[in-house]
């Protein structure tokens, strides 16, 4: 499952290709269905 803390640092870290397939390959056990569900259910505003 992926959390939202680990989505900020993901965003955070690399300088390009921010993509669901990209961070699912990055991460052991996660999909990339699973990060765009992630991306449906979320809600981020501004700081």
């Amino acid at each position: 499952m992926l959390q939202k803390k680990d989505y900020i640092k993901y965003l955070l870290s690399p300088p390009f290709d921010y993509t669901c397939t990209n961070l699912a390959d990055h991460k052991p056990n996660l999909y990339h269905d699973s990060v765009s569900g992630f991306l449906r259910r979320e809600r981020f505003t501004p700081s």
